[in-house]
C-alpha cells in the first residue's frame, strides 16, 4: 500500500484549520440550536463518544420533555410539533380599582415576585408558592366585616373566595392586591389559582401543595408487563456470546454471533412463542432493543474498522482542538511512514536476498463453529477457531532456501503480539535455528498491509456458506484464493507450547 494514498492531506498551517472552522454553519439562536422540529418523539443530537456499553435512553433530551421544561420555566422554546412558543412576560396589572394596588405594590415588588415564582425548579414548588401567597376566606355579605376570620372554617369550593397577596421586597410582608394584579404579575391564568384553592380545600386546608400526580396512574396501555420483559431476557440469554476480538484486555463487552440483529432476534422469539402455542402476543422491536441494552452488555459483531481513530478524531475536531493535536498528529503520520518504509525496504531486499524472509502476520477474527443460517444454530454453544495468517511479502509461495534472517511486521495489539510470550517464542526459535529475527510494530491505526487481503478473501468466500468442522474451514480457506491457494496447516494440541515460564524469567 503506497503512502501517497492518504485518507486526507496533511494540514500545513493554522490558516487551513481556521478556514475549515469558518465553513461550519453557525446557529443564530443558541437556545434552540440543538433542537429539531419533528412530529416524532426524538432525541436531540449529541456528539458520539466511545463507550463500551450502549447508553440507556435519556428522556431529558427528548424534544417534548425539553419543551415541557421550557414552558414550566417560562422561557421560549419549540413544541414537539415544531411550533415555537414565546416566553412568559409580566403584564401591565390592574387599572383603577377600589384596592388601589399600585399604591402598595410598585414595579420592583412585582418584578421580585415574578422572579421568585418562575425561578422555582418544579411545578410542585410553584403550586406551594401560590398557596403561600393566597388566602381562603368564607363568602360573606358585603356589609360584614372583612377582617373577621372567626368563621373561616368548613370551607368548600362554593362558599369560599380567594384573597390575593404579593410580597414586599423590604419587609417581606404580604400585601393584599386584586385578582388582576396577582395574575398579571405572575403571568398565570385564573384557573391556576382556582385549582390550587380547590386542592387545598380537598386536603382539609393544610396549606401544603400536593405532589404532581400527572401521569402517575395505572392506565398505561403501552407499558409492557414485567412477564413479557422476563420472556425477552430469557430469550436473549439463550444466545451464546464471545469476547471482543480486538479489545479483550480492556473491555467486558461480549458479542453475539455474526449475522444476528434486533429484527432477526425478535423474529426468532416470535417463532419460538408460536411453537409454544402462544399466539397474538405483540412485542415491538423497540422494547426488545431497550430490554437488551438495559440488562445486557452485549453487542453485535462488526468487522474491524479500517479507519484510524486518531486521524478521524483530528479530522473532526474544531479549531482549538486541532491546534492541540497537530504536533501529535504529525508525529503519528511520520511514524506510519517510517514503519511502511521499513516494510518496503525489507520486502525489496528479500526479493534479491534469498536468505532473508519478510513476513506480515495477524490473527483473524474468531471463527465461530458451526456457522449456518439456521434458527436453532443461534442458540447452540459454539467452538472458537483461531486463524493466524502469515503473508510472505517477497516471494509468496516459493520454496525457501536456508534462511538466516527473518523480518516480521504486525499490529500493536498487546494481547496478541506486543507481549513477553511472543518475544519468548521468537527468542527460542532464533536460538534453536540460529537465525536473526527483527520484529517491527506498525503504527496504531495504520496497520493495513497486503496480509489483510487474506482475511478479506476468506470472509467474502465463507459469508454465505455453512461450515460445521475445522476441516471445512481449512478447505474453505484454500478455496478462497483461486490463483494461488493458501497453504493451510492445522495445529495439533501437542504443537502448542506454553512460554509463560520463560517469560517470567525474562521479567
Amino acid at each position: 500500500m503506497s503512502d501517497e494514498s492518504e485518507e486526507f492531506s496533511e494540514i500545513t498551517d493554522d490558516s487551513d484549520i481556521a478556514e475549515t472552522e469558518k465553513q461550519q454553519p453557525q446557529c443564530s439562536n443558541p437556545n434552540i440550536k440543538n433542537m429539531k422540529t419533528s412530529n416524532a418523539r426524538k432525541k436531540i443530537d449529541r456528539p458520539e463518544t466511545s463507550r463500551a456499553r450502549k447508553r440507556k435512553s435519556n428522556t431529558d433530551n427528548w424534544i417534548d420533555v425539553q419543551a415541557k421544561k421550557a414552558r414550566s420555566s417560562g422561557v421560549a422554546g419549540i413544541s414537539r410539533t415544531g411550533v415555537p412558543f414565546k416566553s412568559k412576560a409580566m403584564k401591565a396589572g390592574c387599572g383603577k380599582n377600589i384596592d388601589k394596588c399600585h399604591r402598595f405594590i410598585d414595579m420592583d415588588d412585582r418584578n421580585n415576585a415574578y422572579q421568585i415564582y418562575w425561578n422555582l425548579k418544579d411545578q410542585q414548588s410553584k403550586w406551594q408558592c401560590i398557596l403561600n401567597w393566597i388566602k381562603l376566606r368564607k363568602e360573606r355579605p358585603l356589609s360584614s366585616d372583612d377582617t373577621d376570620s372567626s368563621d373561616d372554617e368548613n370551607l368548600t369550593t362554593t362558599n369560599s373566595r380567594i384573597m390575593y397577596r404579593l410580597p414586599k421586597i423590604e419587609t417581606l410582608e404580604l400585601v393584599k392586591v386584586c385578582r388582576t394584579m396577582f395574575l398579571h404579575t405572575l403571568a398565570i391564568s385564573k384557573q391556576t389559582a382556582i385549582t390550587e384553592r380547590n386542592k387545598n380545600i380537598a386536603s382539609n386546608g393544610t396549606g401544603v401543595a400536593g405532589i404532581d400526580n400527572r401521569g402517575r396512574h395505572g392506565n398505561h396501555p403501552h407499558k409492557y408487563p414485567e412477564a413479557i420483559i422476563n420472556v425477552i431476557k430469557e430469550h436473549i440469554k439463550n444466545f451464546p456470546v464471545v469476547e471482543s476480538h480486538y479489545a479483550r484486555a480492556n473491555t467486558a463487552k461480549q458479542y453475539l454471533p455474526e449475522g444476528l440483529n434486533y429484527p432477526k432476534m425478535l423474529r426468532l422469539l416470535m417463532v419460538q412463542l408460536d411453537a409454544a402455542g402462544i399466539k397474538n402476543l405483540r412485542i415491538s422491536r423497540q422494547i426488545y432493543r431497550k430490554t437488551m441494552i438495559e440488562n445486557f452488555n452485549y453487542g453485535f459483531f462488526k468487522p474491524k474498522n479500517d479507519k484510524c481513530e486518531f486521524c478521524e478524531r483530528y479530522k473532526n475536531s474544531n479549531f482549538a482542538e486541532k491546534r492541540k493535536l497537530k504536533s501529535d498528529w504529525k508525529s503519528h503520520l511520520n511514524n506510519k511512514k517510517r514503519a511502511r518504509k521499513f516494510m518496503r525496504e525489507a520486502t525489496k531486499k528479500a526479493k534479491s536476498d534469498k536468505s532473508l524472509l519478510v513476513l506480515h502476520f495477524d490473527l483473524q477474527k474468531v471463527l465461530t463453529t458451526p456457522k449456518a443460517q439456521v434458527s436453532n444454530m443461534y442458540y447452540m454453544s459454539r467452538v472458537s477457531i483461531f486463524n493466524l495468517t502469515l503473508y510472505d511479502l517477497a516471494r509468496r509461495n516459493e520454496t525457501k532456501p536456508k534462511i538466516k534472517e527473518i523480518n516480521t511486521f504486525s499490529d500493536n495489539c498487546g494481547g496478541q503480539n506486543k507481549n513477553l510470550n511472543v518475544f519468548s517464542m521468537m527468542l527460542t526459535f532464533a536460538v534453536l535455528h540460529n537465525v536473526k529475527i527483527i520484529h517491527r510494530f506498525l503504527e496504531v491505526g495504520q496497520t493495513q498491509s497486503a496480509g489483510d487481503s487474506m482475511h478479506a478473501n476468506i470472509e467474502s468466500y465463507t459469508k454465505q456458506k455453512e461450515i460445521f468442522t475445522q476441516e471445512q474451514w481449512g478447505k474453505a480457506m484454500q478455496a478462497s484464493c483461486h490463483k494461488k491457494p493458501y497453504v493451510v496447516n492445522h495445529v495439533a494440541q501437542k504443537e502448542i507450547i506454553d512460554f509463560t515460564k520463560l517469560s517470567d524469567t525474562l521479567m
